[in-house]
């Protein structure tokens, strides 16, 4: 990224590192669920850490790739912040209320703590945005981009492709 404001690149580095520990908690997860794709048995469960890095689809794989070749910051922090942490914050408290309480504690506990965290940081965000769109047009082409993202992510399925 080539963010200029220094306030910038240290919240985004700390959002960064949040979100590696969030995608190591998860990964750790999915194998403790029986999720079977490429497991190897001889490690055990607690060991053992999905591999989980394709795209659920085409279409959300577009959407990675436009909002993170985004050249402009305004549109690339609307992306992350306005369009993709709030699904994903979205589809973690469709999954605490779906699941079973009981058997998927863990990770409800889980998505608990990950959810305190992106809240925070789609809060940074709209602070941001509020600072970066102060004129109408910017503000505009900002929400244009944003609408483009959305439609993008719901032809896509969101993060899970529709399944």
């Amino acid at each position: 990224m080539t963010m200029a404001a220094p306030k910038l690149k240290i919240a985004l580095a700390q959002h960064a590192y949040e979100c590696s520990l969030h995608a190591d908690a998860l990964g750790r997860r999915l194998p403790e669920l029986r999720v079977r794709e490429n497991v190897d048995m001889s490690v055990p469960p607690t060991l053992r850490v999905a591999d989980v890095r394709r795209a659920p689809n085409e279409v959300f794989a577009r959407f990675v790739s436009e909002m993170q070749d985004q050249e402009d910051e305004l549109l690339r922090l609307t992306g992350l912040y306005r369009v993709l942490k709030p699904h994903l914050a979205v589809y973690y408290r469709h999954h605490m209320a779906l699941t079973d309480q009981v058997c998927d504690s863990p990770t409800v506990r889980m998505l608990k703590f990950i959810l305190i965290d992106e809240e925070e940081h789609i809060r940074w965000g709209q602070a941001i945005y509020e600072e970066m769109a102060d004129i109408p047009p910017k503000r505009r082409h900002a929400l244009e981009w944003q609408m483009h993202l959305e439609e993008l992510l719901a032809e896509s399925g969101g993060v899970t492709g529709g399944r």
